[in-house]
This record gives C-alpha cells, sequence and structure tokens, in this order.
C-alpha cells in the first residue's frame, strides 16, 4: 500500500467528478435562467425531477 498519494493521482481521480458537477451546474443555471425570463414556470415539485434529472444527464454525458 502507499504511503502518499502524488498529485497526479489525486487529479485523476477528481477529475470525472468535477466534470459532472460543472455539467449539472450550467444545467442549474440554465434552468433558473429560463425560470427567471418566465419561459418556464416550476413549483417544488417540478423543481425536485429537473433536479435530479440534471444530475442524471451529467454523469451520462460524462
Amino acid at each position: 500500500m502507499k504511503d502518499s498519494f502524488t498529485k497526479k493521482d489525486v487529479q485523476g481521480f477528481f477529475k470525472p467528478i468535477y466534470r459532472r458537477l460543472l455539467l449539472a451546474d450550467l444545467c442549474f443555471v440554465i434552468i433558473l435562467f429560463l425560470e427567471a425570463t418566465d419561459v418556464i414556470r416550476l413549483t417544488i415539485w417540478g423543481f425536485i425531477p429537473v433536479v435530479v434529472g440534471s444530475l442524471i444527464v451529467s454523469y451520462v454525458v460524462t
């Protein structure tokens, strides 16, 4: 077992996680922008599927 991790090991581990979170954030920003401009109207029950859907999309794309 390694006594320490190198910077490259840590970056390699977190890179896919970072990409997924970045894509999910982008989806949230787009949805919030559409809501603010009255293109769509979301209630709390409409927002929950949007959150779950954005996380699924970000996982599938990356």
